[in-house]
């Protein structure tokens, strides 16, 4: 009894502490606009913010199509140009379904855990203290438009010192 007592207290202490610590070193401020945005990501299909956008709230298995006015369908799978981090940390990744063998379960069906790995490469992007992050142009990414899939990492935003800023 006595031992399960001084486990209860030294995780809420801990708890308290982690709490404290990240009140004074990001300001009590900081921590109320985090937490109000909620995670967003926003792509748009030409470079520069330009083109047909759509915005992302969570994860996207595989990357969302528009049926357009003209009978057409906008598919995004492959076809970003740039896009914004509003706010939360993404994972991108090169092939849909996250970089796994592609077939035709229904998504509501889907276990990722269980679908055979492919090679791919996927990228971490995040909303910054400053404000979101706003990349003009995947190239500069690195990645290209060759954007598949996308999964929330995390609904907070990196730290600073991840981009070398105190």
């Amino acid at each position: 009894m006595f031992k399960a007592k001084t486990v209860v207290v030294s995780v809420v202490a801990f708890a308290a502490g982690v709490a404290t610590a990240l009140f004074f070193s990001r300001g009590a401020g900081d921590l109320q606009a985090a937490a109000a945005l909620k995670p967003e990501i926003i792509f748009y299909s030409q470079p520069n913010f330009q083109g047909r956008e759509v915005h992302l709230y969570g994860d996207a298995v595989d990357l969302p199509y528009e049926d357009l006015a003209d009978g057409t369908q906008m598919l995004w799978n492959d076809n970003v140009g740039s896009l914004i981090v509003v706010s939360g940390t993404w994972r991108l990744y090169q092939h849909g379904r996250m970089n796994t063998a592609l077939d035709d379960t229904p998504l509501e069906l889907l276990d990722l855990g269980s679908k055979v790995q492919i090679g791919g490469w996927s990228s971490l992007v995040s909303g910054t203290t400053a404000g979101p992050l706003k990349i003009a142009s995947v190239e500069h990414l690195g990645v290209g438009p060759d954007i598949s899939s996308v999964q929330l990492v995390s609904s907070l935003n990196l730290p600073d010192w991840v981009y070398g800023r105190s």
